[in-house]
């Protein structure tokens, strides 16, 4: 799924865009995971240096109750690192991205 990020600067514009959600299935280990993302994501609006958090639910089928998923986040299709200014948590069937103190660059 995709989301949009707009970062307000204190005297800025605000440039709005609505990327396309796009879902797959995935194989790995020999078999085909479905993955379903509930949630769609609109355009998320924050100041420079505050923390803005985007979360979603992912249906993985079939559901292997040992295995667990290694959920990635990309941006403008460059995989987000975690680092003191990003954060990602997965919790059972939810992933979450944490932007610590975002920054215009973050859109």
């Amino acid at each position: 799924a995709f989301a949009s990020v707009v970062v307000k600067r204190f005297k800025g514009e605000v440039d709005e865009t609505l990327p396309v959600p796009r879902l797959g299935p995935v194989s790995e280990y020999g078999i085909t995971f479905q993955i379903h993302i509930v949630d769609t994501f609109g355009v998320s609006f924050g100041r420079e240096g505050e923390t803005m958090s985007l979360g979603c639910t992912v249906i993985i089928y079939p559901a292997l109750h040992r295995y667990q998923p290694e959920i990635q986040w990309y941006r403008d299709d460059v995989l987000l690192t975690p680092s003191k200014w990003t954060h990602v948590h997965w919790s059972g069937d939810r992933t979450t991205l944490t932007l610590t103190h975002l920054n215009k660059e973050d859109e």
